[in-house]
């Protein structure tokens, strides 16, 4: 038995399409990433930003799971001079599907974790800030 060579391109036609859109459909753009992350900041709410960052988290050679980042991160590495900077500063593209926003003294690095942007990393870093 032999398939039709219309209904196969339809198939076909049918399975790239899928492949094309399934990643938009499931997948978060950066900009309601950021705004989320940019309310959890603003918020100090370490369970938020636990949730919406890459873990264990690197940080002073200690790998956190998301108890100690919960328990860390928000006053640590979020102060107030950064929480500020962080609600107005607009990200910059670091290649690829990776952003970055520098508030001195440190650069936050953003970028895609199984499909789901995550904030990934800081560095302390801040004077190549534009």
């Amino acid at each position: 038995m032999s398939i039709p060579l219309s209904a196969l391109l339809r198939r076909h036609a049918i399975a790239l399409l899928l492949v094309l859109v399934w990643q938009p459909l499931w997948a978060e753009d950066f900009a309601g990433f950021h705004a989320r992350f940019r309310a959890a900041v603003g918020a100090q709410d370490g369970p938020a930003l636990a949730g919406l960052s890459r873990l264990p988290f690197l940080f002073e050679g200690r790998a956190l799971d998301r108890a100690g980042f919960q328990r860390d991160m928000p006053r640590l590495l979020f102060a107030d001079a950064q929480r500020r900077c962080l609600a107005r500063q607009a990200a910059l593209p670091d290649g690829g599907d990776r952003r970055v926003v520098f508030c001195r003294p440190y650069a936050f690095y953003f970028g895609r974790v199984d499909g789901q942007y995550r904030f990934l990393e800081f560095a302390a870093d801040g004077e190549d800030a534009p």
